[in-house]
């Protein structure tokens, strides 16, 4: 299994959770072969939260803003920690993270906690990037009550894609979940979709599992193209009435995980367990990443002294201000002989000495 929240030592910063600038950050899933591309990861607790900052902790950081209105609500319980409260009005958006994450000609895996604090009216979205309609182009996940369809107290999980051609039933595909409103308003449910625009197809998942899964008459199956949507990426946007759920653990994989990976990841989450457990430790300071902040740490800042990034080393600029200088020597210098220094990167008393005067002589020519 993987290690709780209480075990792992993640450091977290607003900058982003690791500067190196990649795409994806890849990550080994439980039960897993091969690794994932994670490239959009936001537990939303207030540790990740700094102000309307909302952190992004995976890859390249593409953090989203939060909604400054009163109509969302930061530090509630949520599955994994803490969560948001969304209770925004009408065609608002409780998170936006921009025009970022394009699936294009590709494959990915949304996912995320909700938890619907009351009975859902028609189109409660708790995550979208562009498909405000069924006419426009994008994905959707989102939650309206269809007691007017089937007359009892039920709503349903709806993941919703139109991939090519605004308004052709050919480009479209819907998946389903149906869920009791007395038994599952209140309660945190887990919800996945693998969108694959290469073979055309979308699969959701509920609470780890695509048993249940229906449609309607758009089916499973779209025409496989090109979904380049210059959209927002939102967390819960009404899109006529608002929505009314709290939301936690957002993530988006840019590959489609198989069905036993997002069970892993449903069951962790029973757990208490996010996908913060998957992230590698993060010691501060540590630029090579052997586990200690050392001399190694310190050659790899003075290499690129004075340089710009690109195209100096990502790892050399561990502030993310894409300018290697003092602050970068700050973070190694203020966290020195932290870790558990390799037996060949001990250096001699002497050498580590005088490399240490010299830069604090350096230091204190701060202007």
């Amino acid at each position: 299994m993987l290690r709780t929240k209480e075990s792992t030592s993640i450091s977290r910063r607003v900058t982003g959770y690791i500067a190196t600038g990649a795409a994806a950050l890849a990550i080994t899933l439980s039960g897993a072969a091969s690794q994932a591309e994670l490239v959009l990861y936001s537990p939303l607790d207030n540790d990740t939260i700094d102000s309307l900052t909302v952190q992004d902790l995976a890859g390249n950081p593409e953090n989203g803003t939060l909604r400054d209105d009163g109509t969302v609500t930061t530090g509630v319980t949520g599955q994994i920690g803490e969560a948001i409260n969304c209770q925004v009005t009408g065609g608002a958006a409780s998170v936006d993270y921009g025009d970022v994450h394009r699936v294009g000609s590709g494959v990915q895996t949304i996912m995320l906690w909700f938890n619907a604090t009351s009975v859902p009216s028609k189109d409660q979205t708790l995550a979208r990037k562009g498909n405000n309609s069924s006419g426009d182009e994008g994905w959707s996940i989102w939650l309206d009550d269809i007691y007017n369809i089937t007359g009892q107290d039920q709503y349903r999980v709806t993941f919703r894609v139109n991939a090519i051609g605004e308004g052709t039933n050919e480009a479209k595909a819907t998946s389903l979940f149906v869920l009791d409103a007395e038994e599952s308003i209140g309660t945190w449910h887990h919800v996945a979709m693998v969108l694959d625009t290469v073979n055309g197809t979308v699969t959701g998942y509920l609470n780890g599992s695509n048993e249940g899964e229906a449609t309607n008459p758009w089916g499973l199956t779209f025409t496989p193209g090109n979904m380049d949507v210059g959209a927002a990426l939102l967390l819960g946007k009404g899109i006529t009435s608002g929505t009314s759920s709290m939301i936690d653990d957002f993530a988006i994989f840019d590959e489609a995980l198989t069905a036993q990976q997002i069970q892993d990841i449903y069951n962790d989450g029973l757990n208490g367990i996010g996908l913060d457990a998957y992230l590698p430790n993060v010691l501060e300071g540590d630029l090579n990443d052997d586990g200690f902040v050392g001399l190694d740490d310190l050659d790899i800042v003075l290499g690129a002294w004075n340089q710009n990034v690109p195209p100096a080393d990502p790892a050399a600029d561990p502030s993310g201000d894409g300018f290697v200088g003092l602050d970068d020597l700050d973070i190694v210098l203020n966290n020195w002989n932290a870790g558990t220094p390799p037996v060949a990167a001990v250096p001699e008393p002497m050498t580590g000495g005088m490399l240490l005067v010299g830069l604090a002589l350096l230091h204190r020519r701060r202007s």
